[in-house]
């Protein structure tokens, strides 16, 4: 996993969460999903998840809060997820 955010996989993934395709929407979450939950194993080691750093750097919090408003069910439910378990929504992403 490193391996793949190291070499811009999280850069490469954000674009797809301003889609109009919602399947597309939906697996981009899932990965995003799957890389901060690879990350949460890296916090016992280095105090923080580095990937969720790597999308606060990206700007990119906003475009999950913005998704939070999104009419399809599972794409709510999903950032409301990613949002609730790996951010501090209240100041991360100021």
């Amino acid at each position: 996993m490193q391996l793949l955010v190291s070499q811009g996989a999280i850069e490469s993934l954000l674009p797809n969460l301003k889609a109009s395709n919602m399947k597309l929407v939906y697996h981009t979450l899932v990965a995003i999903y799957r890389i901060l939950a690879h990350g949460e194993q890296l916090v016992k080691q280095i105090g923080e998840n580095p990937y969720v750093m790597r999308i606060i750097q990206n700007n990119a919090g906003y475009l999950l809060e913005d998704l939070q408003g999104h009419k399809d069910g599972e794409i709510y439910n999903l950032v409301a997820e990613i949002l609730d378990k790996f951010f501090n929504t209240d100041s991360d992403f100021i």
